[in-house]
């Protein structure tokens, strides 16, 4: 009953939001952003603003052989236009913004910094910012290839932790099939390199003192509608098995519903 509450109030909140915005009538700023996927900036344009309530769900394979599973509901994804070139993402309080270089007829760019955070028992507290940057090269009106190299720091407060690096780079085809509805298959190269804990012993009882590094390369594939002028509906599923050891995988699925105003 509990778990169901912490579902329904998140959920019933957005409904609630969502109807009480849906009363105001769309700006011509609305009306110009291009419900092709494939045609649209990095960035929500001036007097735009979107709102985003996310469904994930994880399944872990460990090399114990035992399945774990958990979901979450995000219903407090909000991203604010400033001017064409940069937004803001709120979450509630403001943890990302995205800057856009260019957009021709040949090329969008744009960066991202987002800034996480995560706690565990064991780990205790840290905080996580990516640094990414995106380019769309399109080949035609209904195909364009994206590249995104990106950057993450694991910058842990707990003593005896280490600090945790990921760098990697992810790549997408975008496939307009309809003006409204898209396809992006893709797949990433990422590297983890991380120092030993302090805690951490060898078989002699010293410190260790070893740096570690590891290349993975998960599968991603994503779909894209536009339910109308207002409303998107989004689905991706990203398996991540091929590099990791000891049968190891990681399957993720996530259905997110965004609003425009």
């Amino acid at each position: 009953m509990h778990s169901f509450k912490r579902v329904f109030n998140p959920l019933l909140t957005f409904i609630i939001f969502s109807s009480l915005i849906t009363a105001c009538a769309s700006g011509p700023q609305l009306e110009n952003y291009s419900r092709s996927e494939i045609d649209r900036p990095f960035t929500l344009p001036s007097g735009v603003a979107s709102w985003t309530t996310e469904f994930a769900i994880d399944h872990q394979m460990n090399p114990s052989g035992y399945p774990q599973t958990s979901s979450i509901l995000d219903p407090m994804i909000w991203t604010q236009s400033l001017s064409d070139d940069w937004n803001i993402l709120w979450a509630p309080i403001p943890l990302g913004v995205m800057y856009q270089l260019n957009k021709d007829d040949s090329d969008r760019m744009g960066l991202g910094l987002l800034m996480g955070a995560s706690y565990n028992s064991i780990n205790g507290f840290d905080l996580r910012p990516t640094l990414t940057f995106s380019e769309r090269h399109y080949f035609s009106k209904s195909f364009a290839v994206d590249a995104s190299p990106g950057l993450t720091a694991r910058l842990p407060f707990q003593s005896g932790q280490r600090p945790f690096l990921l760098a990697g780079i992810t790549f997408k085809g975008v496939f307009q099939l309809t003006p409204t509805f898209a396809l992006l298959p893709g797949f990433s190269i990422d590297e983890y390199r991380w120092e030993s804990n302090a805690t951490d012993l060898d078989a002699q009882g010293r410190p260790l003192s070893e740096v570690y590094t590891h290349v993975v390369v998960p599968l991603s594939f994503e779909a894209k509608w536009s339910v109308s002028r207002r409303w998107d509906l989004n689905a991706s599923f990203t398996y991540s098995k091929i590099g990791y050891m000891d049968g190891y995988s990681d399957e993720q699925g996530a259905v997110n519903a965004i609003y425009y105003w």
